[in-house]
């Protein structure tokens, strides 16, 4: 029982050494109450999203809240224009205007809206130091929205390799559904401008952030539009966003 008091008393004194420097830290470098960002890049699909989708445009706002200069609650949002895999089609999906049509030309586009909140870490607490390094991990929901392929054959009888279901020929093809997602990255940043806090109200700051989007779709909900390509559908599915970051901090 001794022991166990003794070692007791050693932990608690432990934890109020480490405690009361990281307090007077925290006191003496907070400056950040509140920031704001804005971002743009590219997003990357990978395995079976990338089999029937290109990499395209991303862009996305965010907002923290930070608890301490280490530490900040985030909310994220973010829209990921991927162009269809045109390369990987292994049907003929026929052009707009001819005597078996579709809507649209070449392969569906997918866009996924991205909404997440979660936390923000900042593993530089030096006031002397411009540079930022953060990790932050999310998590929330994926909206995906393809372009339809809306196609109708006027011969119900022979309606090719799309699969259109007979007697009427008539096919829509498209993947449009809400899941889970759990998002993570890290942020390079820079500051811009004077950010001591007794001199400014209000601090720029740029930098590059990475990461992944992990989704968790359904196979049922994705094979129509897989199919197009000769594959079955798929579950998990993830892409990766490179963004340039601006971001704007209230002191």
């Amino acid at each position: 029982m001794l022991r166990y008091r003794l070692l007791r008393s050693l932990l608690m004194a432990a934890v109020v050494m480490v405690a009361i420097p990281s307090a007077a830290n925290a006191q003496a470098y907070a400056s950040r109450v509140l920031s704001f960002d804005f971002n743009g890049g590219v997003a990357i699909p990978s395995g079976d999203l990338g089999n029937i989708a290109k990499l395209g445009p991303s862009f996305g706002f965010g907002a923290d809240y930070w608890v301490s200069d280490l530490f900040g609650i985030r909310l994220e949002g973010n829209v990921d224009l991927l162009k269809g895999n045109e390369d990987n089609l292994t049907v003929s999906i026929p052009s707009p205007g001819g005597p078996s049509q579709s809507d649209i030309s070449g392969a569906p586009n997918i866009s996924l809206y991205h909404l997440t909140g979660g936390f923000d870490f900042d593993f530089i607490n030096n006031p002397d130091s411009k540079f930022k390094f953060q990790v932050y991990v999310l998590g929330g929901a994926v909206f995906v929205n393809s372009q339809k392929v809306d196609f109708r054959d006027p011969s119900p009888g022979d309606t090719g390799d799309l699969g259109c279901d007979s007697p009427t020929g008539d096919c829509l093809i498209d993947w449009q559904d809400t899941y889970p997602q759990i998002r993570a990255g890290i942020r390079l940043g820079f500051e811009v401008g004077d950010c001591t806090p007794a001199r400014a109200r209000v601090c720029g700051e740029i930098g590059i952030t990475g990461g992944a989007h992990q989704m968790f779709g359904k196979e049922d909900d994705s094979e129509p539009l897989a199919a197009l390509y000769g594959e079955s559908g798929f579950g998990s599915f993830r892409n990766f966003p490179v963004l340039l970051n601006i971001r704007i901090n209230v002191l």
